[in-house]
């Protein structure tokens, strides 16, 4: 009688044994995605991929080397209207600052000119934004009239641009293509032949 009653515990306790076994199996199976599950996150990844031409992901940051992305400012042309550089984005730009008193402005400031003329009869969409950095408004407008000059001239009548460009002397010519980042930087005048080098660059990066 012992013998049996000790069977039975035996076989009791070891059908206790197997379903807690079974149990954590079952439990640990419960924890694991299923294959179904692991394709539809892996499908859910994949319909956001990384967006390269938004801000932050392609264009670099803001500064005055080459390769970097020029800052913005706001001016007020000499006829009275308002243009932010990045108004302008999606078109190459040259920034030429300039002064009356300046020989290298008087030489290089023509040579901008035709460029700027030619660039117009062939409908290309070259930005040119003269900046003078000094002068006051009617010797800028007599001087204006004087060479002719058809691209948008702004006064920096408080030295905000100049100092925000680090401007040390006149002419100093920034070169910036389509995204607005600078590709040449010239302090001093150019001649006509390194000008239109320069100007090349931008409308075919």
């Amino acid at each position: 009688m012992t013998r049996a009653i000790l069977r039975v515990a035996i076989a009791i306790i070891a059908v206790g044994i197997l379903v807690f076994v079974v149990l954590n199996i079952f439990g640990i199976l419960q924890l694991i995605p299923s294959s179904e599950h692991k394709t539809s996150v892996q499908s859910g990844l994949q319909l956001y991929p990384r967006q390269h031409g938004q801000r932050g992901a392609s264009l670099p940051q803001v500064g005055l080397q080459q390769g970097e992305l020029a800052p913005d400012f706001t001016l007020v042309t000499i006829d009275g209207h308002s243009v932010s550089l990045n108004e302008y984005r999606g078109r190459p730009i040259l920034i030429n600052f300039w002064m009356i008193n300046c020989d290298g402005c008087r030489m290089e400031i023509p040579l901008i000119q035709n460029i700027y003329a030619r660039e117009q009869q062939e409908h290309k969409d070259l930005v040119i934004l003269g900046v003078n950095i000094i002068d006051g408004p009617v010797s800028t407008q007599q001087f204006v009239s004087q060479y002719g000059l058809t691209y948008p001239i702004a006064r920096d009548t408080q030295a905000t641009v100049g100092e925000l460009y680090t401007v040390g002397g006149a002419p100093t010519s920034f070169f910036l293509d389509r995204q607005g980042i600078i590709r040449t930087k010239v302090e001093g005048a150019l001649d006509d032949a390194s000008l239109q080098q320069a100007i090349q660059t931008i409308l075919t990066w």
